[in-house]
């Protein structure tokens, strides 16, 4: 099977070693063309029946994003910190496992998702959202901060100064108000530093997950966020497959990008007819559907 490897050398901790992973691959029958994830533009116009992508969730995303609309399916191996996407969609657990289970692979849906507010349109395929996680983002991202902890920290000192937001949604068409101290539109139920915010939620099937937090529960979220493992998350989430949300503007993230909108606009989100087609391991077939 001719198989293109994109891979991030600097993802997760040290550079990953592509020769191994190549070598893995062929191993089990793949044909593989590597190209470091630079140079996906390059590595997408290869005749291929099969992407790889070895990488953190910005590979991934950025790896998924230029496929769309392609037949062509994709896998993902894991090397980065939070893997939010692997873990949610279906990920192998090494190359060694997927040059031994491709034949008898399982395949999945994946929805790539379009924002539109103002003059800006974003797509992503894991969230968009503003509010206490938007800015911690932006404080990592100037910080240099990096890793699960550290993530999870920027969000707690986000949470204790953010600022309650009074918004209106249109969720498929039926009108919501709410106050919240975030809003993040969610394809996948796992976010930013692996926090699984919208359990409810199965990536793939047509619909997001609009996940707020009410002010009174901000005491109850910064406990939360200190085992995030043990108990569901103190939010409220509702699945839609169209999100309008009125908005005063401010910081604004997608995926692991930030943008500020500086001015009140009407922020959509809906999935893209298309979806792509993930090559996962059985095991995770047969877990999703459970």
């Amino acid at each position: 099977m001719r198989t293109v490897l994109v891979f991030n050398p600097s993802a997760g901790e040290g550079e990953q070693p592509v020769q191994a992973l190549t070598h893995e691959l062929a191993a089990g029958g793949l044909t593989v063309a590597a190209f470091p994830s630079k140079e996906i533009v390059q590595a997408l116009g290869e005749p291929a029946d099969l992407v790889i992508v070895a990488g953190g969730d910005g590979t991934v995303t950025e790896t998924a994003l230029a496929m769309s609309g392609s037949s062509v399916p994709l896998a993902i191996l894991p090397c980065g910190t939070a893997n939010n996407l692997a873990r949610a969609l279906g990920g192998w657990s090494d190359a060694a496992a997927l040059a031994a289970g491709w034949r008898d692979a399982a395949s999945r849906p994946l929805s790539i998702a379009d924002m539109r507010c103002g003059t800006e349109h974003r797509s992503f395929i894991e969230a968009v959202g503003f509010g206490a996680f938007a800015k911690a983002v932006r404080i990592a991202d100037r910080t240099g901060l990096k890793g699960v902890e550290a993530g999870r920290a920027a969000f707690a000192a986000a949470l204790r100064e953010a600022a309650p937001l009074d918004l209106r949604l249109i969720l498929d068409g039926t009108e919501h108000r709410t106050s919240t101290l975030l809003l993040e539109i969610m394809a996948v139920p796992q976010f930013g530093p692996r926090l699984t915010l919208a359990a409810d939620l199965r990536a793939g099937e047509g619909q997001v997950a609009v996940v707020s937090l009410a002010p009174a529960r901000r005491a109850e979220m910064e406990v939360w966020l200190e085992r995030p493992d043990a108990a569901p998350a103190p939010v409220e989430c509702r699945l839609a497959s169209h999100v309008q949300v009125d908005w005063d503007g401010g910081a604004l993230r997608v995926d692991d990008a930030h943008m500020t909108i500086g001015a009140p606009c009407r922020l959509e989100v809906s999935l893209q007819e298309k979806t792509l087609r993930l090559m996962t391991p059985r095991e995770t077939e047969m877990r999703c559907d459970r």
